[in-house]
């Protein structure tokens, strides 16, 4: 074999095994060490452009880990940069539920930003866990879709790097209505 062909060989397999790194997210690329929180999901009382409702999230941990913050960072996308959904509003969200690991606290100073706060405790993994945000306005464009960026810390300020990820895909629409006429024979 040539030395030319050798040459090509080599940096043919080299680059092969870089993109198979890469996709089999051996390589480090975003958050190094964070696992997926899954299941997940989220329910909006309401998906009215503008409603001011409840936002559910329902998550199953995958790590066992002290937890100190978790994160709802709303998005017009998945990933990269994050711009707030217009008229999207969270800085009167309340915390109004929250079972699998409790005694956290809402901080929601930040619009499109709000985490719940605690001190740092173990949550084990495959605990389901749900909080309820309250007096969330929604986006007030309809058919908008937005995406809600979760992240676990240890910190108690959504600081450093995240322990589990995961993203939750919602839509505002407008509400359907219907008017039923009982007809009499």
């Amino acid at each position: 074999m040539g030395k030319v062909m050798h040459q090509r060989l080599v940096s043919g397999l080299a680059y092969t095994l870089s993109l198979l790194a890469l996709f089999l997210g051996v390589a480090p690329v975003g958050h190094a060490n964070a696992a997926s929180l899954s299941p997940r999901k989220v329910t909006l009382g309401s998906s009215a452009p503008s409603a001011v409702t409840t936002h559910k999230f329902e998550v199953t941990v995958p790590t066992t880990a002290d937890v100190g913050s978790v994160r709802f960072w709303y998005c017009t996308t998945g990933s990269g940069t994050c711009t707030t959904p217009t008229g999207l509003s969270t800085t009167s969200a309340t915390l109004d539920a929250q079972t699998g690991a409790t005694g956290f606290t809402l901080n929601n100073s930040t619009n499109g930003l709000p985490y719940i706060t605690r001190t740092a405790a173990s949550i084990s993994s495959g605990t389901a866990v749900s909080y309820t945000l309250g007096n969330v306005t929604n986006p007030s464009t309809t058919n908008t879709t937005f995406y809600i960026r979760m992240a676990t810390f240890a910190s108690t300020d959504i600081s450093g790097t995240a322990i589990d990820t995961g993203n939750v895909l919602a839509s505002t629409a407008t509400p359907i209505g219907y008017i039923a006429k009982r007809y009499l024979s």
